[in-house]
């Protein structure tokens, strides 16, 4: 806050000179994120967890409400 006081503008950031993640970090998390959202199309038994998941949900909402959790 000191050199803004006295120049006016706020120091460069230092994040901009930061290395980039190499392609061997980002690759899994991307195809494991790919696959959770193609599975349902491919696997009878991923698509009817998902189906339940969704349909649960506002009866879970209910439950919190009604709990006082939420």
């Amino acid at each position: 806050m000191d050199q803004f006081y006295e120049t006016g503008e706020f120091p460069d950031p230092v994040s901009l000179y930061e290395p980039s993640a190499s392609i061997r970090q980002t690759l899994p998390p991307t195809l494991f994120f790919a696959a959770a959202l193609v599975a349902p199309f491919y696997i009878p038994a991923v698509r009817t967890a998902y189906f339940w998941t969704v349909a649960s949900s506002p009866f879970l909402i209910l439950w919190l409400e009604a709990r006082k959790c939420a």
